[in-house]
């Protein structure tokens, strides 16, 4: 019986062949996790905030470690975004914290969050009028359920 081919990444260097291969090239498939997209430099509070989010999760997929993640944050502005951070005269190794820290200075708007929380109390009110019955019915039929499962319903 014939040994199986393996593709070349994976066979043994021949004999002589200098080159070294990482465990890692070997073993790992290649996947690039998704960059976050250009921050163009809009002072706009859920910009600012999507942004940021965006680029954390970029941090963990791609495993960035702490001392390279402004440095990589910054190759992510474009515009009035990078004109904002060459203006700040920082180091690109600035601390990520202190880094996210300046940036919702200058781009999310002074108050922002204070708006949100408004907004959100106000949606909320407006869907708990508005959908009150609705709200007691899926209440009721996911209590009902539950006392079923558990044994709870009265037997008919």
């Amino acid at each position: 019986m014939n040994a199986p081919v393996l593709p070349t990444s994976f066979q043994a260097p021949a004999a002589g062949d200098t080159a070294v291969v990482a465990p890692t090239a070997i073993l790992l498939p290649t996947y690039r996790y998704p960059p976050p997209p250009t921050f163009t430099g809009v002072r706009d509070g859920f910009a600012c905030e999507t942004w940021l989010t965006q680029v954390r999760r970029f941090f963990r997929g791609a495993q960035v470690i702490e001392a390279n993640r402004t440095v990589t944050a910054i190759a992510y502005l474009g515009e009035a975004g990078l004109l904002w951070w060459d203006g700040q005269y920082r180091s690109d190794g600035t601390d990520w914290l202190d880094f996210e820290k300046a940036f919702r200075v200058e781009f999310r708007p002074a108050g922002f969050h204070d708006h949100c929380e408004v907004y959100m109390n106000q949606e909320s009110m407006r869907t708990r009028e508005g959908s009150l019955i609705l709200i007691h019915r899926e209440h009721y039929m996911l209590l009902g359920g539950l006392s079923k499962l558990i044994g709870l319903a009265g037997s008919n």
